[in-house]
């Protein structure tokens, strides 16, 4: 439980069947978010943020969505450092 940042090697991107074996070898069984970690985010004052929104989907066809009222901004506490001795730093990237 919780987030957990792995860093994959070219050789293990070169395939789909590379990918998958490095998946098996390095992820327990269970269901996951696979995403990409983005080096250079944009930032707020030098701090990371994000916007918590949440929306309804009316219809896809046409693509209709309702956005609540309300959403929630957080900033991170601690200056963003992109260098990559940082990348694994919990701290600079929760948000509070």
């Amino acid at each position: 439980i919780g987030i957990h940042m792995h860093s994959l090697g070219e050789a293990d991107l070169a395939s789909d069947e590379a990918t998958r074996q490095w998946l098996v070898q390095r992820i327990p069984a269970g269901e996951f978010v696979l995403q990409d970690y983005v080096m250079r985010p944009m930032l707020f004052k030098g701090h990371k943020f994000d916007l918590r929104l949440w929306t309804v989907l009316l219809s896809v066809d046409p693509l209709r969505i309702h956005l609540l009222g309300t959403g929630i901004p957080k900033v991170s506490m601690w200056k963003y450092d992109g260098s990559p001795k940082h990348v694994k730093n919990p701290c600079v990237h929760y948000l509070f």
